[in-house]
């Protein structure tokens, strides 16, 4: 995975920054037996520094790809800094956080930019990237603040409703994007009972998370999906599961059970 060489089409890459301590090292090893080729680092230097030094003992057949998080109104001074810090390298990715329409604006000329597209000239970096919600107007001002994005994260799941129609003008223009937060907070794993009897009446039976992921999976824009791996055993079934997922796999029956559960789930979270 780089700037012009996107990730494979579904790696379940480990959110590893909030996995538990000691599952850390056999989630690690877990995603390198699975081929899975990039993580999401987050942005505490000590995390970072603590999952590249497990790279090695996990046995990668090559150093995988990571993606650390710069906070929001990072200077260019600061982001020199953290990479010096983190030791980034041409396997590293930088994402910027971007909350709002008025902080994607306020990238225009920002010496983040151009202090990243510098290190990305270097050699310290691999790409250029973004988080921000799933929301037009905050997304179109960050597309047009910045025309050399080579990658996006947003938060997406079957509950998600936000502008789709970006999501493909962003895959038009080559950028990877990836789908963080597919269980939304694991409510999709642990669904109401109107929910579950969606499900249980569909024709192929499922587990829940994987109703969740197959419908993110399902969506040929996204390039991966951000997991949190709650525990080794959990990342491992959903790593299996990745296997099975491709775009456009589904047959329309199984799309409509995915739709009515979604909208069901969001009948009674807007009644609770």
């Amino acid at each position: 995975m780089s700037a012009s060489a996107k990730p494979a089409a579904n790696p379940l890459a480990p959110k590893a920054k909030t996995a538990p301590e000691d599952e850390t090292p056999a989630v690690m090893k877990q995603a390198a037996e699975a081929g899975i080729n990039a993580y999401y680092a987050g942005e505490s230097v000590s995390r970072i520094q603590e999952l590249k030094a497990l790279e090695a003992q996990a046995g990668f057949a090559s150093a995988p790809w990571r993606i650390i998080a710069a906070p929001e109104g990072t200077s260019g001074e600061k982001l020199k800094q953290l990479l010096e810090e983190v030791r980034s390298d041409a396997r590293t990715y930088i994402e910027v956080r971007i909350g709002n329409p008025r902080a994607a604006l306020a990238l225009q000329g920002n010496a983040f930019l151009t202090a990243a597209r510098a290190l990305l000239n270097d050699g310290k970096l691999a790409g250029i990237g973004f988080s921000a919600p799933f929301q037009t107007e905050t997304l179109r001002t960050a597309l047009e603040s910045f025309a050399d994005w080579d990658f996006c994260t947003l938060e997406l799941n079957y509950l998600a409703e936000g502008p789709d129609s970006l999501l493909a003008e962003m895959a038009s223009r080559g950028m990877a994007i990836f789908a963080r937060d597919p269980l939304a907070s694991g409510k999709l794993a642990q669904v109401p009972p109107e929910v579950h009897e969606i499900f249980r009446n569909a024709t192929v039976p499922r587990r829940h998370d994987e109703w969740a992921l197959r419908s993110l999976w399902e969506r040929q824009e996204i390039t991966a999906i951000l997991i949190e791996p709650e525990n080794s055993f959990l990342f491992g079934v959903r790593t299996i599961l990745a296997e099975t997922g491709r775009p456009n796999s589904l047959p329309s029956a199984e799309l409509a059970v995915i739709r009515n559960a979604a909208a069901e789930f969001r009948r009674i979270l807007k009644k609770s």
